[in-house]
């Protein structure tokens, strides 16, 4: 099974490698990209939590230190970001209103 693993991710280097399965394959295509998802969003998290801490000190005040010294700022962020409630207006048409952002960023990632 380690030899089909490591097959699996040498696979787009080197094509000339024997075959494996479709399904080791795509457990090891979702692998990559949780490890790629993953490491960029942490990224983004001590971008975020850096870009706070560096404007705090420009304008001379103590910046995001509430939540484990800051450390923790940008989970807290996501946790509460993940817990507003989506507001729907009355008389609103709800598949469009659902599918109208997904519809005006679609353009924006295939460009």
């Amino acid at each position: 099974m380690a030899i089909h693993g490591i097959t699996a991710l040498l696979q787009a280097a080197n094509p000339n490698l024997p075959p494996i399965s479709g399904m080791a394959w795509f457990i090891f295509t979702v692998v990559k990209m949780l490890i790629i998802f993953t490491i960029y969003m942490v990224g983004v998290a001590m971008l975020t939590l850096a870009e706070r801490k560096i404007s705090a000190w420009i304008q001379d005040r103590h910046g995001p230190n509430r939540v484990g010294k800051g450390w923790l700022q940008p989970a807290a962020d996501g946790l509460k970001n993940f817990m507003k409630e989506e507001t729907m207006p009355g008389g609103v048409n709800k598949p469009l209103f659902v599918l109208a952002p997904i519809m005006a960023f679609i353009p924006a990632l295939t460009a």
